[in-house]
């Protein structure tokens, strides 16, 4: 029988609706086991940036807590068409020292062009300037000095890198490691107060005022003496120091014996903060009738002591929150700044990950990312569900987070990852299934959970 030339035409009609479909369905393929680059929070607002705004022609001196400094000059600021801005901007800061940090802020860790590669940072910061909604810029020519607190020294597989138009990290600049010598010059400056010297009999040694302790003076000229059976030598060593507390106490009454304990935070030769005491017994020598007069006077002053040496106590303490060292850089720009060193994934063994919420939902049409937080690696790595056959086996200290349609997530705890995984026995050359029941939460739980981890650690 012949084919008519209708037949014909639909045969072909037919043969081209087929290819065109394939051609479109291979299309929605790629569609959806394409990676999203550039920031992805993962929580709105998960990470929020620290603002304070400031007059450009008089520039900026931020300061943090652990000891992270950034300094702007003065006159430069411009905007998107390089015209100058004067006066008052917002400058928002955010820090990123622990995986968890990094996965609420979405930045990612992985190179677009090979997501084998990966980022293990030491230290990221993200830094912009705004007025109004507009995003401004530095002017050419000008620096900004960036010191980033760190508590560990990076090797020389650490580098500067900066995520280029928020997107692409490359390598940037040099970076130093350095004393952090602003925390030490002011911790060298803290006043040392002495503290007031409970009067009594006898004679031996003094403690005299100083410009830190003007109160002292109604003490200048009162002498103890050193009770018998102790090692003169310790006396004599406190005599040399400058300390930061005297604590005078009674110990008996009828022979009006006393002890009296120096203390002070001291530094060794490597910059090391060390604690440092003597206690020695002594026995005052004043005269009765002016004894009244004197403690009276001790009273009074020893109030005022303790406020000066609480507010000294409070101003150490925050001085010693900063980190000891710092990784310092300059920059012309601003954005996102990272000390990492670039790792590979394609020789770890791997593991086939599926989960339980698989049951209810199709994870690649839905394009259900899953996030690996890497807490010892200090890292971020998230993978599309076509790539869940390949997750690699960085360590176990991994904590699993899948972004659901619904805007919950489902979360395995390191805990949980590490009795799945058993990192003993898994091997490269294998196939390493494991199926995961996770804990549905909420962006809200989900965040207070992470931020828990960055305040308790």
């Amino acid at each position: 029988m012949s084919i008519t030339r209708k037949q014909k035409g639909i045969a072909v009609i037919s043969v081209l609706f087929t290819m065109a479909a394939g051609i479109g369905i291979y299309n929605y393929i790629q569609h959806l086991k394409q990676y999203e680059v550039g920031i992805q929070e993962p929580i709105k607002n998960g990470l929020p940036f620290e603002i304070q705004k400031f007059n450009t022609e008089e520039g900026l001196v931020f300061h943090r807590p652990n000891g992270t400094h950034i300094e702007i000059p003065a006159n430069a600021i411009v905007d998107q068409n390089g015209n100058e801005v004067l006066g008052p901007v917002e400058f928002r800061f955010r820090e990123m020292h622990k995986a968890s940090e990094i996965f609420l802020s979405g930045i990612p860790m992985q190179m677009n062009e090979d997501r084998t590669k990966h980022l293990q940072s030491m230290g990221m910061v993200e830094l912009r300037v705004f007025k109004g909604g507009e995003e401004l810029a530095l002017k050419e020519g000008k620096e900004i000095g960036i010191d980033v607190a760190t508590e560990n020294k990076p090797d020389d597989s650490y580098d500067l890198w900066y995520l280029k138009n928020d997107e692409n990290w490359e390598q940037n600049g040099v970076f130093e490691t350095v004393n952090n010598d602003r925390r030490d010059l002011a911790l060298n400056n803290l006043p040392t107060p002495n503290e007031p010297i409970k009067p009594g009999e006898d004679i031996l040694f003094q403690l005299a005022s100083d410009k830190n302790m003007p109160h002292l003076k109604v003490w200048n000229g009162v002498d103890w003496r050193l009770s018998g059976g102790q090692d003169n030598k310790k006396l004599y060593r406190a005599m040399r120091i400058n300390w930061d507390k005297i604590d005078i106490k009674q110990i008996n009454k009828r022979n009006k014996l006393y002890r009296i304990s120096f203390s002070a935070k001291n530094k060794d030769h490597k910059g090391n903060i060390f604690s440092e005491s003597i206690s020695v017994l002594a026995t005052p020598n004043v005269k009765k009738k002016d004894m009244k007069k004197l403690l009276a006077q001790y009273e009074e002053d020893l109030n005022l002591f303790a406020e000066v040496l609480k507010n000294r106590e409070i101003e150490e303490d925050r001085l010693l929150q900063e980190s000891a060292m710092l990784n310092s850089f300059s920059s012309n720009g601003f954005g996102i700044f990272n000390i990492d060193k670039l790792e590979e994934t394609k020789i770890l063994a791997k593991i086939d990950a599926t989960f339980d919420f698989e049951d209810d939902l199709n994870a690649k049409i839905n394009k259900v990312k899953l996030i690996m937080i890497c807490a010892n690696q200090n890292t971020v790595l998230t993978y599309n569900a076509f790539d869940w056959d390949e997750i690699p086996l960085l360590d176990d200290e991994v904590e699993l987070v899948a972004a659901l349609p619904n805007g919950t997530f489902a979360y395995v705890s390191s805990e949980v990852f590490r009795s799945k995984v058993k990192v003993k026995n898994i091997s490269p050359y294998f196939e390493n299934k494991r199926h995961f029941n996770t804990t549905k939460l909420s962006s809200e739980k989900l965040k207070a959970l992470m931020i828990g981890k960055n305040e308790s650690s």
